[in-house]
């Protein structure tokens, strides 16, 4: 469902079962010439707090875990899977440009 959604979106790069998605994140700024404070990121559960912590720009749906609402800069009125991140983007992301 995930692969699918993404070619649907023209994503063309995923990651599916990173379990260090800090180490990961960092590897791609590093390897992209991205500075920290040039990417957005939006998650939803705890497994992503290092790389909410690391980020300058980032948001959450509004089902997300409570620590992650907590922290975030962006919390969408959207659940995740229904609209969260293209509020995220169209209400924070392109603002901040």
């Amino acid at each position: 469902e995930v692969v699918k959604r993404g070619k649907d979106l023209e994503v063309y790069k995923s990651y599916l079962g990173v379990s260090n998605k800090i180490a990961l994140l960092k590897e791609i700024l590093i390897k992209n010439n991205i500075k920290a404070e040039e990417f957005a990121y939006f998650g939803d559960d705890i497994n992503d707090l290092d790389c909410f912590n690391f980020s300058t720009f980032n948001g959450c749906p509004n089902n997300a875990n409570t620590k992650i609402k907590s922290i975030s800069k962006f919390v969408s009125s959207y659940q995740g899977g229904y609209g969260a991140f293209r509020d995220f983007v169209d209400n924070y992301v392109l603002l901040i440009k």
